[in-house]
């Protein structure tokens, strides 16, 4: 029971940014061992954790993590539900390709606003977009070793429950043919350095606007 303790009470402890955790992990490891761990008790680290991420974490980690859970929940309702042409196309569309973009700049720019001096824009939004789209990495994996198939379904055809067909999800290139593996494979890394480019757009935006506060703050 202690070992199942210790363990929950390691990953619990994994939710604070590191920098608080070399300070205060001890601590609070020592609080929790002695406390009982029921909901309230959790959720009260969870808010905490939480807090303190959004008050000194990494802007690539509290930006990055929503969006991994946002991508791993659409990959597990097209594999429950698997979709049809063209509803699960890799291309992008111009407005799709804004929105990729749009996290790179944030956490380009929150990176510089909270560390001017020592911020790296860039590498902050590659390890986001890394941490975002691995799952794409994951899909194509999984299906070159036989666990999970990729179908073809166009335009009403009944795609059936997982009950059906097993573990199968559905992807397609421009004109609608099932995509390759390794493409599929290397698009997370593809992807990383346009997410350097707006992460650097987002640094250079956060500069700008701090020495515009700075001039005024002068005057």
């Amino acid at each position: 029971m202690n070992a199942i303790k210790r363990w929950t009470v390691s990953v619990i402890l994994r939710l604070y940014p590191a920098s608080w955790r070399r300070e205060y992990g001890e601590e609070l490891a020592g609080i929790l061992m002695d406390k009982r761990l029921g909901p309230a008790a959790l959720l009260d680290v969870v808010r905490s954790a939480t807090g303190q991420q959004l008050r000194i974490g990494e802007p690539w980690q509290i930006l990055g993590t929503p969006l991994l859970v946002l991508n791993l929940a659409i990959i597990a309702w097209n594999i429950l539900n698997p979709w049809t042409y063209p509803d699960s196309t890799l291309d992008v569309s111009p407005t799709q390709r804004l929105l990729f973009w749009l996290p790179a700049l944030c956490v380009g720019c929150w990176t510089v606003l909270r560390n001017p001096e020592q911020g790296h824009p860039g590498r902050a939004a590659m390890k986001s977009a890394l941490l975002t789209s691995w799952p794409v990495s994951l899909i194509a994996v999984l299906a070159a070793i036989g666990i999970l198939s990729v179908v073809t379904l166009g335009p009403g055809d009944l795609s059936g429950t997982v009950t059906h067909h097993g573990l199968t999800i559905t992807l397609y290139d421009r004109l609608g043919r099932p995509t390759h593996l390794f493409p599929l494979f290397v698009l997370p890394i593809f992807n990383l350095p346009f997410a350097a480019v707006g992460g650097c757009v987002g640094g250079l935006l956060a500069r700008m606007w701090l020495r515009i506060t700075s001039a005024k703050m002068v005057k």
